[in-house]
């Protein structure tokens, strides 16, 4: 505790710290509101002895709001003529004036309200009724003569030398109905314009006026019950050289309401409500207009002349206030739980945020049982200039470099609070590129640019000299220079760069090899991906399932692909799943599971929606559907291609840019012939076309797009004997069907695809076999321009099938300018 008393001693801002810091976490007590002013009602009144009169106190803090949970000492300067007790109840001992006093706060922080209170002696006649007023003003003076007017004397400052002139506050006043108002006047000279010695002054109203307000001897001004203007006239009986006065008085019917009318509160604390005129923006003194009454008085209290609620028990009640005048208006508590701890989002530690960043504090108040108490009204304040702080939502903004600390609290019990603190640190500046997750082929170099942003979350520069890179795992890729990323084998890696002012920025990369395919590996059929002309290559899969078909996203970060379970009996199992893994093999999510066949995955941009074939549904031919992943949530395929009779709609194929897909269809083109044809269409499936057709007996599958989507490339059986299968290529923009063949006469290509540039296409390829044996499969890379074949087998073992060529690597890692 030595250090926390030297950090305490340290300066303002120092000090402040270092109060929150070393102060109890979990019960720092302290007033919800800074006490400005307090002030008590009514500042004048009268009572007879033996009588007792109630009054209220309110705290104000230096804005002008009223403070909520503020409790008063009440004090009076002269207890042989009146008392008052720890309610502000006073009570009438002996005739005299008495200061009635309100504190709250101790030392420095003290404020203090006074009222004045005359114990009259003996029952008032009806002569004394004329010239005597329990509205605010001043004490009676001691000797005044008596006679018409003289009743001012007692709301006259004392002055000297004779009047020229009277002053009176305001000139123009506005009322409700029933609302009394004193006048502020004085007499004064006209050559310095000081008080002058008292002077008599009649009050009147003027003819036409008498149905909307009164005016007594003293100057006190009462709204009848009837809106409307009138005339106040204040004239100096004998003394014709001081003109009279002319106070405007407009009475409005405005509307009332609480100035709270739905809150919370705690056991043991109060509250003091106003009525208050919206219409004016201003509060009424509700003393004699309103009776005040609670609809459960066990669980909150309410004084019956003045709206001072407690709060007594949890539960709810309604707070009514009564009128002769006004309809009745109310209010509703809700008294809630003893709140003993808050909990924060983040805890209480340093929070870093850069200029123009964004984060999130929240805060929940708990009971003994540490069970949320939700109607428990929790205050934030954050009065450090470095952030902007939206209590309504909780999000805080970096606005400048420094440090910022935000305060929450919530009442516990009277005028404590639980109070605890967020503290963030605001940087020099943001970070931001635009994309943190993105893939790239093995030996690829992508340039790298990381954005500064301001204050607005707009881009003031590059933030690349600034930063240091680190890589996990640092064998996949790594940064070059600050400005470019280098991949080096398959995986993930996760780089992040961390700028001079601790602020970072990270990017999820995931590094490819150039095919997919399945092959043989441990004795099971996993889906393989290779590298270096098809040298190196690692698994994806390692299970007992039999993975047939795949396909990358074209941000190269997911891969879907099809699997059906082990069998002996191939033929026997007709279903496959849908599965979806992220590049390096990780995250494995299965994406359909029910008994049909799914084949031909193929991503829409931005990795989310996969477009498939399937047979679902009852005695239904395979139809193309679509299902949206986003994480791990698998949303509701939807069917896309209709369901014609006996027409199946298979082996979908989506274009690059997403807007269109193609398929293959079995049927009539005429009466009694149907055919194979391949048909484009929206994404959504309308608009279909047929783009071409096979001769009869002849099969068409396994439609692709080029990179540019000008070019259809496909699978069609060629007659005769041996069996052949090659791929042609279709212009998508030709008026008429012009397919003509890629792959030479006599191959058998079982799949393909083509590459993210259009030079290439991966090939499976069975070869020829004599009698009726079945020949070996392989995979080459055909050169679309020369006809050039490469193999990627590294030997007859692996059998590879269904190559997959990745698609062009984006270029996610220069960030746009704003």
């Amino acid at each position: 505790m030595p250090d926390c008393r030297n950090r305490l001693l340290a300066g303002s801002l120092g000090a402040t710290m270092a109060f929150l810091v070393c102060a109890p976490r979990v019960a720092q007590a302290q007033r919800r509101c800074r006490v400005a002013d307090v002030a008590v009602s009514p500042s004048q009144t009268s009572v007879r002895v033996g009588a007792t009169y109630p009054f209220t106190a309110t705290a104000y803090d230096a804005t002008g709001n009223p403070c909520d949970n503020i409790t008063f000492v009440w004090t009076s300067s002269s207890p042989a003529l009146s008392t008052i007790d720890a309610n502000g109840i006073a009570h009438g001992i002996a005739a005299g004036s008495v200061e009635i006093r309100a504190r709250t706060g101790v030392g420095a922080a003290a404020r203090t309200g006074t009222a004045v209170l005359i114990v009259e002696a003996s029952v008032a006649t009806q002569s004394d009724r004329a010239t005597s007023s329990t509205i605010p003003g001043y004490s009676p003076v001691f000797g005044r003569p008596n006679g018409p007017g003289y009743a001012a004397f007692d709301r006259q400052p004392e002055g000297a030398g004779p009047a020229d002139g009277l002053f009176v506050d305001p000139l123009q006043l506005t009322l409700v109905r029933g609302e009394s108002r004193a006048l502020d006047f004085r007499a004064v000279r006209g050559g310095d314009g000081q008080n002058a010695q008292r002077i008599p002054i009649m009050f009147s109203v003027d003819p036409g006026g008498e149905r909307i307000l009164a005016v007594d001897s003293f100057g006190i001004v009462t709204s009848l019950g009837e809106a409307g203007a009138a005339t106040v006239r204040l004239t100096i009986p004998g003394q014709q050289r001081i003109q009279p006065k002319l106070v405007r008085v407009d009475v409005r019917a405005d509307t009332l309401r609480f100035n709270r009318v739905d809150f919370s509160m705690t056991p043991g604390t109060s509250e003091t409500l106003s009525v208050f005129i919206p219409a004016q923006s201003r509060a009424l003194n509700p003393g004699g207009l309103f009776q005040f009454t609670s609809s459960d008085p066990t669980k909150v209290r309410v004084n019956p002349v003045n709206p001072v609620i407690e709060a007594l028990a949890p539960g709810v009640a309604r707070i009514t206030a009564q009128s002769s005048i006004y309809p009745e208006i109310t209010a509703t508590v809700h008294v809630h739980r003893r709140v003993t701890s808050l909990r924060l989002d983040p805890p209480d530690s340093v929070r870093t945020l850069a200029i123009g960043g964004r984060t999130t504090v929240r805060a929940a108040a708990l009971a003994a049982d540490n069970t949320p108490v939700p109607e428990a009204p929790i205050t934030w304040r954050a009065p450090d200039s470095a952030i902007v702080f939206d209590t309504a939502t909780g999000q805080v903004t970096g606005r400048r470099s420094g440090q910022a600390t935000i305060l929450v609290s919530v009442p516990t019990i009277r005028d404590e609070a639980l109070t605890r603190m967020v503290r963030i640190r605001v940087v020099a500046g943001g970070l931001s590129v635009a994309r943190q997750r993105f893939g790239m082929g093995v030996g690829e170099r992508l340039p790298l640019e990381v954005q500064l942003l301001d204050d607005a979350r707009n881009t003031v520069g590059l933030a690349n000299t600034y930063l240091g890179w680190t890589a996990t795992p640092d064998t996949v890729a790594r940064v070059d220079n600050g400005n470019e990323i280098v991949a080096l084998k398959p995986g993930r890696v996760r780089l992040t760069g961390r700028a001079t002012w601790d602020s970072t920025v990270a990017l999820d990369i995931f590094v490819v090899g150039d095919i997919l395919v399945t092959g043989q590996n441990q004795g099971r059929r996993d889906l393989l991906v290779k590298w270096n002309n098809g040298q190196n290559w690692s698994p994806l899969t390692s299970d007992s399932a039999v993975e047939l078909q795949a396909a990358w996203s074209q941000d190269l970060t997911r891969i879907a692909f099809t699997a059906r379970p082990f069998s002996l009996q191939p033929q026997r199992v007709p279903t496959a799943a849908l599965f979806l893994v992220n590049a390096d093999g990780t995250g494995r999510l299965r994406v359909t599971d029910d008994s049909s066949m799914v084949r031909y995955p193929s991503f829409l941009p931005g990795g989310q929606r996969i477009v498939f074939e399937s047979n679902r549904g009852v005695r239904q031919p395979a139809q193309i559907w679509m299902v949206e992943v986003r994480g791990d949530t698998v949303g509701v395929a939807r069917q896309l291609t209709t369901a014609t009779p006996g027409v199946a709609n298979t082996a979908p194929a989506v274009s690059r840019d997403g807007l269109r897909m193609a398929y293959v269809s079995f049927r009539e083109t005429g009466p009694g012939r149907p055919v194979y044809g391949i048909y484009q269409a929206n994404i959504d499936a309308s608009e279909e076309r047929l783009k071409t057709v096979a001769p009869a007996g002849q099969r068409l599958d396994n439609p692709a797009y080029s990179p540019d989507g000008r070019t259809l490339y496909f699978l069609r059986s060629d007659a005769g004997r041996p069996p052949a299968q090659r791929v042609y290529r279709l212009n998508l923009e030709a008026a008429s069907d012009t397919a003509v063949a890629v792959t030479p006469p006599g191959t058998f290509v079982n799949a393909f695809t083509v590459s993210g540039d259009g030079s290439l296409l991966a090939l499976a390829i069975t070869e020829a076999a004599q009698g009726n044996q079945q020949g070996a499969q392989r995979v080459v890379l055909f050169t679309i321009g020369t006809g050039a074949t490469q193999a990627v087998d590294t030997s007859p073992e692996e059998r590879l099938a269904s190559p997959v060529l990745r698609p062009a690597t984006p270029r996610p890692a220069v960030a746009p300018s704003h």
